[in-house]
This record gives structure tokens, sequence and C-alpha cells, in this order.
């Protein structure tokens, strides 16, 4: 037993270890296949990371030294076969010298040789991997530099070591002195509102007081009582009229009873009666000789009573034919008689039928026979009279036409019934519009005023929010002469008066839309007569119960008459809106329309209008359109002066301005802005890699771009920048469309100016004064609208400025802020043409505002000049200058307005001289400019004591009004003339006292900037700039406030009013602006950076002679993907992925590879 078991047991060592060692030999091979597997991902990651590189150097040269941006030469998925052959020569160990480099290959081989046996396999592919198929490369999706985003992210590399060189001097310092033209202009928009308001007061009283004599007229012509009578006579005859029919219609016996057979007595017998026997009953109604075949003289009393019978048929028919009244009556009477003899005719018409057939021909009489036939056919069908014609017999016609019938006589009267109600519903409908809508212009007007009102204290709040300057004091002026009132108590008893009637009106409507209903139809509407329920035998009174009579009394309200001039604020409108005869050949009326020809005639020169789309043709790309630079002209374009229209032209292009300036101000807060850095980046990109129209006057005849790259064979040489910014497929309409821009920014900024301008304002208020004589409310309006007017004169001789072909001209633009000195039209010589006044002494304005301007300080110091004291003292008594008029034009302001109002009141009984004393002694002066605030005070001071002076001459003029001696436009210009006069007579003394108040400041300007001029070397050119600025930014401070504190606001005559601005330096602010919206995929910066991607690719064509050359093939990115196969030993169990988790294909045992999927990208 013992051996049995030992027996039993042998091998069981070698069996226990063959079960240790088999997992253990297994696991070993997992490791080593294990080991294998990431050894092959290791060598597959970086033999594609070395495929991916080598792709990546096939980039496009041109476009990385013409513009600094990197990208693929060609699409990537055309390097397919190059990159394939790279990955499969690094993952097989090949060294990727296959057909390459022979020696080199050579050499390995030769390495490999001796190492390896040749009858055994070889080591150089230890790994076992192999490429399953080809592999797969793509660029990225959307990183192409056609791509907004791809673009910009190139751009910002390649401008961070050159845009801070390239911006040091440039755009920003210009634009950060703007610190409250934004302000400014928001007072500009509310002042603009309010008068707009006022407008449309006036307009609304226009409409108020043509409503009304609408509503006149319409009482004239439809008196309310007149109308009611149509109605009462309607009820007293027409209706009675239809109650009488209807009960005829619906009674019993109004119907002709038909000949039956049946109602025979001898229906029986008829047959057996002999023709004798027939005719001897038959002749006793023969009603005409004739028909007696035995000459016969008398005929049977039967006879006549048919005939009687029948001449009453035939009248009733008669009247019925000729639709008369009675016919009804007369229809209804004869059938009755008809009716009576229904037995006695049903007999005789039995009798001759029955002869009739019985007729034997040559048998029977004939001549009897002829007798009865005619008289059958005459008694009850048809006949031929003695004209030949055959006609139907007057019993057929009762016994087949349904004679009993009366419904187109009744419908007849409903018709005329409905005529009548509803044109009468008709007049009244249209008193109650009349008189309701004159209702809704008076509710118009309040509302009108409340919205004035409203806009005037939003006008006021603008003013006041203005931190206390020299513009504030203007504008304050302006505003508390701009008040125009309305008697509000007497608006309220028209209005009133008004509504008492429209209750009488609406009452009298109500009335005849509710009443005259029959059986439940109203009678304004369609009635038929087959409609009514009516009973059988109705009498005439239970028929009439059926109807509702209309109210014709007792109406609410007032009954409803003409508004007279006794009505006052009726008479108000009288005088406010008369017409007015204008005259063509007014003086003013002359001199607006010639101011309002004075837009834009500026033209473009020598420019290649080829088509950018057809350049872009082929290529995939498209341009694109800027949402708000259209290629379109200027289109501020009044012509003449047309009252109706012309201030509609000028509201409507200013409302279309009003956020301008303000977004060019607030680029000043640019830094404040998230990606603030990368916006300057791309504005500066745009704009100094590309050329512009006024490139040659500004640069030179051979510019070259940021990169160095020559700009004159570009295909759209100077017209790149304006591309950029408006997309339009026109070159000529790109430049147009930017021209437009710059005429829009120049107005407004000109605009600022020319309200506070002393001969401007002057010149303003007579003409509107004269040309909107008896309409007050438009006064305003057309003031602003003359202001504009030179506003816009002026921003057209900016444009041929900036656009000159004189590069003397274009290349040291316009003043951005004007002053008295670079504001070129003045009243006085508005009529000249813009050659003239440039030739004249626009040049010299424009060299001596260039001069004295800091851009000329600091060129000039920078250029060596150690003595700018000139230029200094231009620019200083600019400044003064400046603050004289803003005195003097604020002082005639205040007088000028109220004088002007005064006169306006001539019917008026007013005391002018307190008048005048107290608009000027109330002025309160807000300007924090103590320069300002001294002028205004020195001129009220003086001013005071030639008050009576002007309240004699107002009061002079007022009685000349009176008595009709004088127009109101002479008036107005000989009181204003005087004030101009007493104010010129200050205007020497005012320079010199605010000279000498400010001579202080204006040493210190001079000590600091020649300072900084004694001092400047070339190490310390980077920091003039600054330095220089600094100083007139204190110097601007110091005018405004009386302080340096830089975070004061400074005033209107500030470092601002002391540099000028270029064709390109606008450019460039508006591509900032663009830049500065990124808010979507839509956004302008996106707009713009597609078009710096066609302009790349059209500039590459060029230049390469490719059209092939597409920008949409030009990847910064590419992607790599492919599977590649590893043996394995172990390790040959698929796993793959089911039902979202990963399990073990067991399908797939004898599969002794493993495929690994490698997907990669690499980017420049």
């Amino acid at each position: 037993m013992i051996d049995f078991m030992t027996k039993k047991h042998r091998g069981s060592v070698t069996i226990f270890l063959i079960i240790l060692l088999l997992p253990s030999f297994m696991f070993g091979g997992y490791i080593f296949d294990a080991a294998r597997i990431d050894a092959a991902k290791t060598m597959i990651s970086s033999s594609g990371d070395l495929a991916l590189n080598a792709a990546l150097s096939e980039y496009q040269e041109d476009l990385y030294d013409m513009y600094g941006v990197l990208a693929t030469a060609k699409n990537p998925s055309d390097l397919q076969e190059q990159v394939n052959m790279y990955f499969t020569n690094m993952i097989e160990n090949n060294s990727m010298l296959h057909g390459t480099d022979s020696i080199t290959l050579d050499i390995i081989n030769g390495m490999k040789s001796y190492f390896n046996d040749p009858n055994q396999e070889n080591f150089d592919n230890l790994v076992k991997m192999s490429l399953v198929g080809d592999i797969e490369i793509n660029g990225v999706e959307n990183s192409q530099i056609a791509n907004p985003d791809t673009l910009k992210n190139q751009i910002v590399e390649y401008m961070k070591y050159r845009g801070p060189i390239s911006m040091s001097s440039g755009l920003l310092t210009k634009l950060g002195t703007m610190s409250d033209l934004d302000q400014q202009a928001e007072v500009m928009n509310k002042k603009i509102e309010y008068e707009d308001k006022l407008s449309d007061i006036g307009e609304a009283c226009q409409e108020a007081y043509d409503a009304i004599n609408t509503y006149n007229d319409q009482i004239k012509s439809n008196d309310i009582n007149g109308l009611l009578d149509k109605i009462k006579n309607i009820e007293n005859d027409d209706m009675k009229y239809i109650y009488t029919v209807l009960s005829l219609q619906h009674q019993s016996n109004n119907k002709v009873e038909k000949y039956v057979k049946d109602n025979l007595s001898d229906k029986n017998h008829l047959t057996q009666y002999t023709q004798d026997e027939l005719y001897q009953y038959i002749q006793k109604y023969f009603d005409d000789l004739s028909y007696f075949t035995d000459n016969r003289t008398d005929i049977f009393s039967e006879g006549k009573a048919l005939k009687n019978l029948k001449n009453q048929l035939n009248l009733a028919y008669s009247s019925k034919n000729a639709n008369s009244d009675e016919y009804p009556q007369n229809i209804y009477s004869a059938i009755q008689n008809l009716n009576a003899k229904k037995d006695e005719y049903t007999k005789l018409y039995f009798y001759c039928q029955q002869y009739l057939d019985n007729y034997v021909s040559g048998q029977d009489d004939e001549a009897k026979y002829k007798a009865v036939k005619n008289f059958f056919n005459n008694f009850a069908k048809t006949y031929t009279d003695s004209n030949g014609v055959k006609k139907e017999s007057i019993i057929y016609i009762f016994q087949n036409k349904k004679v009993e019938d009366y419904s187109g006589k009744i419908n007849e009267k409903f018709n005329h019934i409905q005529g009548v109600v509803k044109d009468t519903i008709s007049k009244v409908d249209t008193l109650k519009s009349s008189i309701s809508e004159a209702i809704k212009k008076l509710d118009a007007i309040e509302d009108k005023i409340k919205k004035a009102e409203s806009a005037r204290e939003k006008y006021g709040s603008a003013v006041d929010k203005l931190a206390d300057s020299d513009y504030k004091s203007q504008m304050k002026a302006e505003y508390d002469n701009s008040a125009k009132d309305l008697n509000k108590d007497n608006l309220k008893i028209l209005k009133d008066l008004l509504k008492n009637y429209q209750k009488y009106i609406n009452a009298v409507s109500k009335s005849l839309n509710d009443g005259g209903q029959f059986y439940g139809k109203n009678l304004k509407n369609s009635i038929s007569s087959s409609a009514l329920s009516i009973e059988v035998n109705a009498t005439v009174s239970s028929i009439q119960s059926h109807y509702k009579a209309y109210q014709l009394s007792g109406f609410d309200g007032s009954y409803p008459k003409i508004i007279t001039n006794q009505d006052k604020f009726y008479a108000y409108l009288s005088t406010l809106c008369r017409e007015t005869e204008e005259n063509e050949n007014s003086e003013a009326k002359s001199n607006l329309d010639k101011l309002l020809g004075n837009n834009d005639k500026s033209t473009i020169n020598n420019i290649k209008d080829n088509s950018i789309s057809e350049e872009l043709k082929g290529n995939g790309n498209q341009s694109v359109t800027s949402k708000d630079m259209q290629g379109k002209e200027n289109s501020l374009d009044p012509g003449e002066y047309d009252k109706d229209k012309t201030p509609n032209v000028f509201t409507t292009f200013l409302s279309s301005t009003g956020d301008l300036l303000k977004s060019i101000t607030n680029i000043k807060n640019i830094f404040d802005a998230e990606n603030s850095r990368d916006t300057l980046y791309l504005a500066e990109y745009m704009t100094e890699m590309f050329s512009y129209y006024t490139i040659v006057q500004e640069e030179g005849e051979n510019p070259v771009s940021l990169s160095g790259m020559a700009l004159k064979d570009n295909p759209f040489y100077r017209s790149e920048i304006e591309y950029i910014l408006c997309g339009n497929d026109s070159p000529k309409n790109n430049i147009s469309a930017v021209k437009s821009k710059i005429f829009v920014t120049r107005f407004v900024l000109n605009l600022l100016y020319a309200m506070t301008d002393t001969s401007i304002n002057s010149t303003a208020r007579v003409w509107s004064s004269t040309i909107c004589a008896g309409m007050p409310f438009m006064i305003p309006v057309v003031k602003t609208l003359i202001v504009c007017g030179f506003a816009m004169g002026e921003t057209s001789l900016d444009m041929m400025i900036l656009t000159s072909d004189d590069a003397k001209l274009a290349s040291k633009g316009v003043a951005f802020i004007k002053s008295s000195e670079t504001f070129l039209l003045k009243p006085d010589n508005f009529h000249k043409t813009f050659t003239d006044i440039l030739t004249e002494s626009g040049k010299d304005v424009v060299t001596n505002t260039a001069n004295q301007g800091i851009d000329y300080i600091t060129n000039s110091i920078i250029n060596g000049s150690k003595d700018v004291t000139g230029s200094i003292n231009g620019y200083t008594e600019s400044v003064i200058g400046n603050i004289t008029d803003i005195a003097l034009s604020t002082v005639q302001t205040t007088l000028s307005e109220k004088a002007t109002e005064l006169l306006m009141k001539f019917q008026e009984t007013v005391d002018i001289n307190n008048e005048l004393t107290n608009s000027l002694k109330n002025f309160k002066i807000k300007s924090s400019n103590e320069y300002v605030r001294y002028a205004l005070n020195y001129l009220k001071d003086n001013v005071s004591n030639q008050i009576s002076n002007i309240s004699s001459s107002i009061q002079k003029y007022t009685n000349m009004l009176k008595n009709n001696q004088i127009s109101m436009e002479n008036a107005i210009q000989e009181v204003n003339s005087l004030i101009d006069e007493l104010l010129l007579e200050y205007q020497n003394q005012l320079l010199s006292v605010v000279r000498e108040k400010m001579s202080d400041i204006t040493s210190q300007l001079n000590d600091k900037v020649s300072t900084i001029a004694k001092n400047y070397s070339e190490d310390a050119k980077s920091k003039v700039t600054e330095e220089i600025n600094t100083a007139f930014n204190e110097f601007s401070q110091q005018v405004g406030t009386g302080s340096t504190n830089q975070k004061t606001s400074s005033s209107g005559s500030s470092a601002g009013a002391g540099f000028t601005l270029t064709y390109k330096e606008y450019l460039k602010m508006f591509v900032i602006l663009q830049c500065m919206d990124d808010s979507d995929v839509n956004s302008q910066r996106d707009q713009m950076l597609k078009r710096v991607a066609n302009l790349i690719q059209i500039n590459l064509s060029n230049k390469n002679d490719d059209n092939s050359i597409n920008i949409n093939d030009m990847y910064t990115m590419i992607t790599m993907k492919g599977t590649v196969d590893v043996e394995t030993s172990f390790l040959n169990i698929p796993i793959v992925e089911k039902n979202g988790k990963k399990d073990f294909d067991f399908d797939n045992l004898l599969e002794n590879r493993r495929t690994i999927e490698y997907k990669s990208v690499r980017g420049y």
C-alpha cells in the first residue's frame, strides 16, 4: 500500500514546476510584448513628430519675408507621398535614406552586415512595426491664414518686436489729448435733439391748424341737422311704403289662381259638347268684332268685361314695367279682379281648348275655327299684333310671370335707404374722423411740448455735466436762451371744446349705427325682402312694429360749430401758421442756397479701378464689405434750401453720426479694454504694411512697408488700407467710403467750433430769423442748419487739403480742433470758390497752423532746432484769440437771442430795457477757465453801459414793425449789426487784457519747451515727444482750470487745438476703432483681417506671377494620423470596444499583431 502510494506521486514536483513555470513564462511574454508595444508607441510618436516637422519646413517664404506670417506653401494633403515616405522609413529603421543618400546608406548597410548573420533574421527592425496603408495628413480646420483668429495671432507675434518702436511717435499721443470732446459731442447731440423737438412742435402746430380747418370745412358742408333730416325722410316715406308693400305681398289672396281642368263641374262631359255648343259659349266673350263670323255689330257683356279686365291688367303691368311706386297696389288689385273671374274664365279656357282640339279641317267651319284660335291666343296664350310681332297675352303673363312678387320694388327701396343711411353715416364718420384728428393733433402738441421739455432737461443736464470750461460757458448761454413757450391753458380750453363737440358727433354716429333695425337687420346693410320673416296676412301696423327707429335728438355734448379766431389758441395757431410768401430772390435765401451747395467736391485721381473680386476669382475667397463703411460718396448734399426737406436732411445726417465723435474720443481709453495691446498691434500692422490714397504725398514716390517691402507694384497700390476698412469691390468706392467717413468726423469737429464762432452765429441768427419769419419754432433749427452749412463747407475745404495732390498741403494735414485762425470758411468769404480760398489764404493758414503746432515743434527739436520761440508764441496767441472769441461769442449769443425774441413779440407790450438787462445780469459764468471768466466779466461790465442803446434800437424797430415800415428780416439784421459793432469795439481791448492776464503761463510754456530744445540729444530722442506733450498738456490744464492736475478736465482750448491730423492718421484712427469691435465672428475686426488675407494673396500672386496661390491652402497647423502594426507573441487577443466598454475579441485569437492608432498636430 505504501509502495502504491509512493508510485502514485512520482513526478509530482515536475508537474508542480510546470504549473508554476507556465504562467511565469506567459507573464514574461506578456511583459516582453508590452515593452515592445510601449517602445513602438514612442518610436511612432517620434517618427510622426519628425515627419510633421519636415512637412512644416515647407513654408511660404515670400509670405514670411513680405508679411512676417508663417504658413505652409501648399495644402498639406499635397505632401502625402513625401511625408508617408519619411514616416515609413523611420518606423522601419531605414533611416529615411532610401534612394536619397547612397554613401550613407552603404555605411549603414555595412554595419548591419557586420553584426548580422546572413542566415539569421536582421535586427534592424526589432520592434517589428509596419505601416498599415498610408498615413493621412491634412491641415487643421480653421488654421489657414485666411481665418481671422489665425492671422491675428501671427500678426501679434510679428508686431511684438516692431509695434512699440513704430507706435512710439504715432497717433496715441495725439488722441490722448481728447479729454472732454466726447462730453462736448454729447452736449451738441442733446442740443440738436432739443431743437429737433422744437421743430416738431412747429410741425405739430401746423398739423393741428390744418386738422382744425379740415374739421371746419366738414362742418360747413355737412350740417348735422341736415344729415339727420335725411334720416327722418326715410322713416316718414320709404319705410312706410315698405310696410304697405310687404303687407300686400304677404296677403294670402295675393296669388294668381291657375286654370285647372279639375275645377270644371262638367269636365267629364266636355268632350261630348258639339262644336256649335262650344262656339256659342265662347263667342260671348269675344271682345273684338273681327272674331265674329256673322258680321255682328254688338258685343256681349262678357266680352266687354273681359276687355275691361285685360285693360286693367295691362295698366297694372305697365306700371310694373315703369317701376312705378304704385305698381304693387295696381298689381294686387288686378289680381283680385282676375281671381274673381277664376271659375268663369277657367271654363272659357278649357272650352276654347276643347273646340280647337275637336276641329276637323274641311268638316268644321274654318272661319269660326280661326276666330276661336285668335281669341284663345289673345285671351290666354300668345298672339300676333298688327305689326306682325308675336306677343304674350296679358292673362298669360299674369298666369305665368309671378306678377304677385313685389320684392324687386321692396329691395329697390331698401337699396335706396341703405345708400342714404351709408352716405349719412359716412359723412358723420368723416366729421367724427376730422374732429378726432384735430384733437389728436392737439394732443400731439402737448406730447411734443413734453418731449421738448424732456429734451431740454437732457440738454441742460448734459451742459451741467461738462467740466467748468469755456465751452460750457458758451453752451450754457445757448441753453438759457433756447426756451420756447406755448400757452398750455389756452390749448386745453380748445381741446376741451372739441371734445365736447366730439361727444355729440359720437352720439349721432352711435345712433346711426345702432338704430334703423328692421326685423333684426340694420338698414345700413344690404337687406333682401326674401330674408325677412313676415307672417301671412300681416298688417301694415304689425310689420311696422318690427322697426326700431333712429334716435334723432337728445344727444350728449354740444352741437358742433366752426372754430373761429375767438378761440385764443386757434387765433395763436392762425398767427403761427399763417401762409407767408417766400421771396425766392431774398438775399438770405440765396446765401443759404449758396452755402448748402458747398459739399465735398474733391475727386479721386490716378487710381486703377480694377475689380478686387476678379483678382480673387477661383481662389475661394470673397471680398467682405464693412457693415458701416459702404462704398458711397458723402451723402450730405442738401441742395437748395427747402423749409420742408432740408432740416430733415441735416437732422437725419446728424442723428446718424451722433455716436461717432464719442467713439473716437473713447480711443483714449483703449488701454482700459481687454486685449488692448493686440488691438494696437493689429491697427499698426494694417496701416504700416499696406498703401493708402495719399501715400505719395505723405511718404514720397517709393514708399515701403513695415517689413521693407516696396509697395508701388502692388495691384491695388494707393487703395489697400481703404479696402481693409471698407471691403468694396471697387478701389474708388473704398476711397470714397473712407473720404465719407473722414468727412463725417471733420464735419462734427468743425460743427463744434462753428456753433461758438461769433461771426458765424451772428450771420446764422439774421438769416434764420428772415427765412423763418412767422415760424418762430423753426428759427433754432434753421439757425443750426446754417451753422451746419458753414461746418459742411469748412469740411469740404478740409477734404481738399487732406487729399490734395500738393504734397505741401496733404502732408501737413488740417487742425484737428479748429480755432478762429484755422477755420477758413467765414461769412465774409463763403461766396468764394474753395480754390480761391485756398489760393488766397488757405495755404498760408495750413502752413502756419502746422508750423505752430505740437507736431511741428516736436519735429523741429528732433531735427536739431534750438529756437522754437516763434512757433510757441504763435500757438499761445491762438489760445488767447480763442479765449477772446469765446467771451465775445457768449455775450453776443445772450444779447442777440434776447433781442430777436423781443422783435418777434412786436405786437406785445414788453419792457425791453429790463428784459435785456436781466438777460445779461442773470447769465452765470460756468467756466472754470479763469481767463474766460475774466474776459466775460470784463465784457459784462462794459456792455452793461450800452444796454440803453440796444434797447432804444429794438424799440425803434418794434414801432416800425407795428406800422409795417420795415421787414422782420431787416429789423433783426439792424439790431444784430448794432450788437456786433458794440462788441467789436471791445475786441482789441479784450485781447490785450487777456494776453496780460496769461503772460505768466505762456512764459512758463515757452521756457519749458525751449529748455527741452536746448537739452535735446540723440540719446533722449525717444523721450522728446512725451516731454513736449506733457508741457503742452500742463499748459492746457492751466488754461482750462488753473491747475496742472492731469485728472482735471481740460478746456476747449486744450492741446488738441495744437496738432493736425493727416489722411493716413485718420485711416489709422478708423482702423483702431474697427479693431476694437471683436464682439463676434462677424465683427469688424474679423472682417478687416479677412480683407488683409485677401490682399496678401493678391500681392503674393502678383509678385510670383502665379494665380494658383491660395491662402485657403496655407495652413499654420497640420495634423497627421495613421495605423501601425506591431508584431506580438502573446498579446495576440485584440481588445475591442463594445457598447461603450472595452473587452477581448476572442473571435480573432489567431491574429498575432496589435495595431496602434497614431494622431498628432503640429504648427508654427
